[in-house]
């Protein structure tokens, strides 16, 4: 597949361009972005043979079959209706848009034009998230009552200088939240139908959110809770689900997953502290261990692969980043209103 791709920061750099480069089926033909220099500069880096200042270009280059962007979400509804007129699938970075009327205009776009357009949410290829949901689905927790996501993270600032998260005031709702909820509803399976939040900006020196907690209610009876913040010092993301037959722990990016009907037992947490042990000494030789989601981009493009070609229904379109944004939304109405939003 031959790819074009607009917008060359941090995240095309560390994580798209060096998983395509090193898949055989993928080569990039063009890069774009409106820093020139920066373009070239990148293409020299990944040896891509040519350079655009602007999208429109790229997207009109008769050398490139798909378009991948990592823009900041407000450039999105020109190059979504740019490949809906030139008929080419799309891969968009995270999150699909800055509020609910650009995603849905988005997805209209999509329609109507029969392109085939996914979102990344390269969260969902953690290996404990995939096996809690395999567990859930499974039917081995019983009826899903209620899922707990803890996500707290410092700062994008510490790998990305890119201004677009703080220049509103949602702040961590549009960096790690995209992902916090998208896990939710993945992992929960149904439609959310009422959001519940409170939140604070815990640094009188900005003006943008970065601690909010925000309660789920789902069609079925299902509860989410997802607790984000920028406010840390290390990474931390945990997931616990309880259902009517059993519940279940997930450290996520230790690979941890526990699963209990009744009472645990010390045994269970002695063999949980020896696999955390194997996987954080094989991570800090490989490097994983540091490397956190960027690592699932290589996953990530063989499955837009597949989904391209009709051949993967499960990888989220941009449908799945309007469910997203539309409880994203909710959630600062909930923030700035002081009550429960409906979706």
């Amino acid at each position: 597949m031959r790819i074009g791709l607009i917008g060359c920061g941090e995240i095309a750099r560390r994580g798209h361009l060096p998983a395509l480069k090193a898949l055989s089926d993928f080569r990039v033909e063009a890069v774009a972005d409106q820093d020139i220099e920066r373009a070239r500069r990148v293409a020299r880096e990944f040896g891509i043979a040519r350079t655009y200042a602007h999208a429109q270009e790229l997207v009109q280059d008769p050398g490139v079959e798909a378009i991948v962007a990592t823009v900041p979400p407000v450039a999105y509804k020109e190059i979504v209706s740019l490949a809906a007129a030139g008929g080419k699938p799309l891969l968009l970075e995270k999150p699909l848009a800055n509020s609910l009327a650009d995603a849905q205009f988005i997805v209209d776009t999509v329609k109507r034009s029969g392109i085939k357009a996914g979102i990344v949410q390269n969260y969902r290829y953690y290996a404990a998230l995939r096996d809690a949901r395999n567990r859930l689905v499974s039917g081995r927790l019983g009826k899903p009552v209620s899922v707990h996501i803890l996500l707290h993270q410092h700062s994008p600032l510490s790998w990305s200088l890119s201004p677009w998260r703080f220049e509103g005031t949602r702040g961590v709702l549009d960096d790690i939240g995209v992902h916090a909820f998208d896990t939710l509803i993945w992992l929960v399976g149904s439609e959310p139908r009422r959001v519940t939040a409170v939140g604070a900006n815990g640094l009188p020196c900005c003006s943008f959110l970065n601690q909010v907690c925000t309660l789920v209610e789902f069609d079925g009876g299902a509860i989410g809770e997802v607790d984000l913040s920028w406010l840390t010092g290390p990474m931390v993301f945990r997931v616990s689900m309880l259902g009517t037959g059993g519940r279940l722990f997930s450290d996520v990016l230790y690979n941890q997953v526990s699963e209990h009907h009744g009472h645990p037992m010390p045994t269970g947490d002695v063999a949980l502290l020896a696999k955390k042990f194997v996987f954080m000494l094989r991570g800090t030789m490989n490097g994983s261990l540091f490397t956190g989601a960027l690592m699932f981009y290589r996953d990530l493009y063989r499955d837009f692969a597949l989904y391209v070609k009709g051949a993967n229904s499960d990888f989220p379109g941009v449908e799945t980043g309007l469910r997203t944004v539309r409880v994203m939304d909710a959630v600062a109405q909930s923030l700035a209103g002081g009550a429960a939003v409906r979706l």
